[in-house]
C-alpha cells in the first residue's frame, strides 16, 4: 500500500512537472525567437545591400537559425532543469564536508572534467594547428581546474573580488610581453571557453551553493565572480604554454561551404548532425558520471529531483547538439562570407558600429547569458518590472508581475492593478477597442483621483460620466490581457478627417538610411486642418535630400501620411530632463518655412 501511495504521489508531482515544462517551453520559444531573429535581419540586410549572398549559403544560413533557436529552447530549458540544480547541491555538499583538502581537490576535479566537456574548447583547439589539440585542451583545462580552486576559496572565506583580479591580470600582462603576438591572440580567446554554454550554468551554480551555506549578509554577492576568476586560467595557462613552445599559435583558416541543391543541403546537415551527437555525449558523459557518483556517495537526492534532473540533462543534450549543429553548419559559412566581404569594403570604417551591433545580438543569442539573467535575478533580488501610470492614478495603472515571463516584462506594461479598470477606448466613439486596436488608456478605481482641487471644469475633461480617467495616451491590449503604449493623442495629426499618429511615421522613417532622428508633428493646413511635418537629423555625412524622403514613402505608406513638409535639422526643442517638446515643433515648422519660402496650403 505504501509503495502504491508513494508512486502516485510520484506521478502527481511529475504531472504537476509536465504542466510547468509546458509553459516554461512557451517562454523560452519567445526568448529564443526574439534573440535569434535580430541576427538574421541583420544577416539579409547585409546580404541584400554590400555583401551579396549566394542562394546556397543563405539557405544554409536559415536552416542553421532554425536548428539554432530550437536548441536555445531546449538548451535553456534544460540548464534549469540539470546543470543548476546539479551544481548548487554538489556546491552545498562540498562546503558542508567543512575539509579544505576535499573542497580543493574536488573544485579543481570539477573545473578540470567542465572544461573537457565544453564544446567551444574543441572548436578553440581546431583553429591552432601548431599545437597538439589534446595538449591546447589538457593546458586550458588545468587553467580552469586551478582557478576554480581559487574561486571557491575566495567564497569560502569571503576574500574581496577586486585584489584578486588586479594582481593575476598583472602576472597576464607581465607573461604577455614574452608570448609571440599570434599566440597572444590564441591565449585571450582562450578565456572564452569559461563563456560556453556547458561551463556557465554549471561553475556559476556552484558558486550559488557554496554561498548558500553561509550565512552572512554578503554571501549573495559572493556568488558572483567564479566566471570572471576561471577565465583567468586558461590565458595563463596557455600563455605558459606558449612560452613552452615557443611557437606562434597560427588559426586554421575555414573553407566556405556551399551547397549546389536541396540534397546537398540534406547530406550536409544529415553528416553533421551524427557528429554532434557524439561529440556532446562524450562532452556530457564525465559530467554526468562525476554527478552519479557524487549522488551515491553524497547527496543522496530523491526519485523525484533526480527524475527532473535526468530530464533536464535530455533536453541539455539535444539542445547542444541542434544549437552546435545550427551554429557550426548554417552560421559559420554566412560568418566567414562576410567577413571577408566586408573586410575587403573601401569604407571599412563600417566595421566598428557593425560589429558592436552583430555582437550586441550574438551574446543576446548565447544560451549561456539567459542563465546569467536568471541568476542575477534570482540571487540579487533584480528582476525588473515595469509600472505605467500618471499622477492623477497612483502608483499606477499598469504593471508586469516578478512571474511573467522576461519577454512581457521588457516590451508591455503588463496587466491592470488589482481592483482596479483599465480599458483602451476609442477616442472618437466612446466605446472599448478590441484586443489588438489602439485606443487611449483609461482607468477607474481607488487609485483614480476624485478631479482637480476646486476646478470642476478641468476634472470633467479627464474624467468621463462612467469614472473612467482619460490617460492622454494611446494604447493597446493583447490577447494576454498586457498592454503597450503606443503614443499620446495630442500628438494626433488630423488631416482632412483622417488621424494619423506621429509615431507610425517616425518608426518608418527611421529605416531610411541616413536618418539619425526622426519626429514627426502637425503643421497647420488651410485646405486640411493639417498637414504632415517630418523633422530629420541627418548622420554626419549623410546625403540625404526632401526627394529622398518622399521616394521612399512612396508605395510603402498611404499617401496622406507622407510628409508635406521635410525639415532637416541638427537637434530637437528639448525639456531639462531631455524630453522632447513635439508641441513646439509647429511653430519651429512655420517658421522654417517662412524663412524658406515655403507657401502654407
Amino acid at each position: 500500500m505504501e509503495v502504491y501511495v508513494e508512486k502516485r504521489k510520484l506521478i502527481r508531482e511529475l504531472q504537476s512537472h509536465q504542466s510547468v515544462l509546458k509553459e516554461k517551453a512557451r517562454e523560452k520559444a519567445r526568448e529564443s525567437i526574439s534573440a535569434v531573429i535580430p541576427i538574421v535581419l541583420i544577416v539579409f540586410i547585409l546580404g541584400f545591400t554590400v555583401a551579396a549572398l549566394s542562394p546556397g549559403i543563405l539557405v544554409e544560413f536559415l536552416v542553421g537559425s532554425v536548428l539554432v533557436i530550437l536548441g536555445m529552447i531546449f538548451f535553456s530549458m534544460g540548464a534549469e532543469l540539470s546543470m543548476t540544480p546539479m551544481g548548487e547541491h554538489v556546491g552545498g555538499s562540498m562546503l558542508r564536508t567543512k575539509k579544505l583538502g576535499f573542497i580543493i581537490i574536488i573544485g579543481f576535479i570539477l573545473g578540470f572534467i567542465i572544461t573537457i566537456s565544453e564544446p567551444d574548447l574543441q572548436v578553440l583547439a581546431e583553429q591552432v594547428s601548431s599545437v597538439p589539440n589534446l595538449v591546447l585542451i589538457l593546458s586550458v583545462a588545468l587553467g580552469v581546474g586551478a582557478f576554480l580552486v581559487v574561486a571557491l576559496l575566495r567564497i569560502l572565506f569571503g576574500i574581496a573580488l577586486p585584489p584578486l583580479l588586479f594582481s593575476f591580470y598583472i602576472l597576464v600582462f607581465v607573461l604577455a610581453m614574452f608570448v609571440p603576438e599570434n599566440f597572444l591572440a590564441v591565449a585571450f580567446d582562450s578565456g572564452g571557453v569559461t563563456t560556453g554554454p556547458m561551463t556557465v550554468p554549471f561553475i556559476m551554480a556552484l558558486g550559488v551553493g557554496i554561498a548558500s551555506i553561509r550565512n552572512d549578509k554578503h554571501a549573495g554577492d559572493d556568488s558572483f565572480g567564479l566566471v570572471a576568476l576561471c577565465s583567468i586560467g586558461p590565458i595563463l595557462a596557455v600563455l605558459i604554454l606558449g612560452l613552452l613552445y615557443h611557437t606562434e599559435g597560427s588559426a586554421a583558416l575555414e573553407v566556405v561551404s556551399e551547397v549546389e541543391n536541396s540534397i546537398e543541403l540534406g547530406k550536409l546537415f544529415a553528416v553533421a548532425l551524427p557528429k554532434y551527437f557524439k561529440e556532446i555525449a562524450v562532452s556530457l558523459f564525465p559530467i554526468v558520471a562525476f554527478f552519479g557518483i557524487f549522488q551515491i556517495v553524497s547527496l543522496k537526492l530523491n526519485k523525484t529531483v533526480l527524475i527532473k534532473i535526468c530530464i533536464g540533462l535530455f533536453y541539455t543534450y539535444i539542445g547542444l547538439v541542434l544549437f552546435l549543429t545550427g551554429a557550426n553548419v548554417g552560421f559559420i559559412p554566412a560568418g566567414n562570407y562576410l567577413g571577408m566581404v566586408l573586410g575587403n569594403l573601401p569604407y571599412n570604417w563600417i566595421l566598428v558600429p557593425l560589429g558592436m551591433v552583430i555582437g550586441y545580438f550574438i551574446v543576446k543569442a548565447e544560451p549561456a547569458v539567459y542563465v546569467l539573467m536568471k541568476q542575477v535575478e534570482e540571487k540579487m533580488y533584480m528582476k525588473v518590472t515595469s509600472v505605467y501610470g500618471l499622477t492623477e492614478a497612483a502608483p499606477g495603472m499598469t504593471a508586469t508581475r516578478i512571474d511573467d515571463s522576461f519577454d512581457v516584462r521588457c516590451n508591455t506594461v503588463g496587466r491592470d492593478f488589482e481592483h482596479t479598470e483599465v480599458k483602451v477606448i476609442d477616442p472618437e466613439t466612446g466605446e472599448e477597442c478590441p484586443v489588438g486596436v489602439q485606443g487611449e488608456m483609461c482607468n477607474r478605481g481607488y487609485n483614480t483621483m476624485k478631479g482637480y482641487y476646486k476646478n470642476p471644469q478641468a476634472t470633467a475633461e479627464v474624467i468621463d460620466k462612467n469614472g473612467f480617467l482619460h490617460s492622454g495616451d494611446l494604447g493597446v491590449k493583447d490577447e494576454d490581457g498586457n498592454y503597450r503604449i503606443t503614443g499620446r493623442i495630442k500628438d494626433m495629426i488630423i488631416r482632412g478627417g483622417e488621424n494619423i499618429y506621429p509615431r507610425e511615421i517616425e518608426e518608418f522613417l527611421y529605416q531610411l538610411e541616413g536618418v539619425k532622428d526622426v519626429q514627426v508633428a502637425g503643421i497647420p493646413s488651410k485646405k486640411y486642418g493639417e498637414a504632415v511635418g517630418a523633422f530629420i537629423i541627418r548622420h554626419e555625412g549623410a546625403d540625404l535630400h526632401e526627394s529622398d524622403v518622399r521616394d521612399f514613402c512612396i508605395g510603402k505608406i498611404s499617401r496622406y501620411k507622407i510628409p508635406k513638409y521635410i525639415f532637416f535639422v541638427k537637434e530637437f526643442p528639448m525639456t531639462g530632463s531631455g524630453k522632447i517638446q513635439k508641441f513646439k515643433l509647429k511653430d519651429i515648422g512655420l517658421q522654417l518655412c517662412k524663412e524658406q519660402g515655403i507657401e502654407i496650403i
